[in-house]
């Protein structure tokens, strides 16, 4: 039985974080996958799309809209419609004009994202209008539906690299949950003994509010060298307020320590991703170019 494409982009960055509830995950997912392969459909060179069967609808007087869609032609009957400038309205439709479309030569024109199909001075719906719609994938699926199959290794590496950016920002704001053994109230009374309330206030804002790792760490060793150097100059009563405190401290360090460590991990994970991405798709665009396609 083939992989699920969940199977497949958890193959490469693992299972969600233990946080993430399946259903949101697997919503992600699908997100990810179809935001793939969209920025993919709209730079797949048109010899190529035009092989994935496109569809078939018809010309509407008031418009047909393009959103989502790439155009491969437009008919009437069976005669090809020519494409001018919306600007060029009234010359396609003016019977003394040597521009004049017919039924046998039709024309259509694009205007602000709409497809208008003209013949015997007049717009028409009886045009046919072939085009291929950008793919709504979801999780659960084998391949990608109406999709060049040289292109869904892309589409499942494009959604691997943006679930791995969730799993960083993810393990980010496990900060302060990892500090729940943590007693602030009682390290906020033991630093104000010895004038480091400022410096601990940005340390909770670095841990609480903007889940920084980096300068939370460097916040940490920075409070742990004033207190070092203060130690002497302590009397006995504040230094034994100090000692909870930094026993405290060690254990904020020690958390921002393996958070730290886990996102510089994954943030290797992602540059690796992201150049087999950009690697992948050189190949593959560079063989199509050479191909003629």
């Amino acid at each position: 039985m083939a992989a699920s494409l969940q199977n497949r982009i958890e193959d490469y960055i693992g299972p969600r974080h233990s946080d993430m509830e399946l259903t949101d995950w697997v919503t992600a997912l699908s997100q990810w996958l179809t935001a793939s392969a969209k920025e993919l459909f709209d730079i797949i060179p048109e010899m190529t799309l035009k092989k994935v069967a496109p569809a078939t609808m018809s010309s509407a007087t008031t418009g047909t809209s393009l959103a989502g869609k790439r155009i491969f032609g437009v008919d009437i009957a069976g005669y090809p419609a020519r494409e001018v400038p919306a600007l060029e309205w009234a010359k396609v439709t003016n019977q003394n004009s040597i521009h004049y479309a017919i039924s046998t030569d039709p024309v259509f024109y694009i205007k602000e994202g709409k497809l208008y199909v003209i013949k015997d001075g007049g717009l028409t719906d009886g045009g046919n209008i072939h085009y291929i719609s950008a793919p709504e994938v979801t999780y659960d699926l084998t391949t990608v539906p109406y999709f060049p199959t040289e292109y869904e290794p892309l589409v499942v590496l494009g959604a691997a690299v943006r679930g791995k950016m969730r799993q960083i920002v993810d393990t980010r704001s496990t900060l302060p949950i990892l500090l729940d053994d943590t007693d602030l109230e009682e390290i906020a009374n033991a630093v104000t003994a010895v004038d480091l309330v400022d410096d601990f206030e940005k340390l909770k804002e670095y841990v609480e509010d903007e889940e920084d790792v980096e300068l939370a760490g460097a916040k940490a060793s920075e409070i742990k060298a004033k207190l070092d150097e203060m130690q002497v100059e302590l009397t006995a009563e504040q230094q034994d307020m100090t000692h909870e405190y930094q026993r405290q401290l060690q254990i904020v360090a020690n958390n921002i320590k393996i958070i730290s460590g886990a996102i510089s991990s994954m943030q290797a994970e992602l540059q690796g991703l992201q150049g087999l991405y950009q690697q992948e798709l050189q190949i593959l665009m560079g063989s199509q170019q050479g191909g003629g396609e």
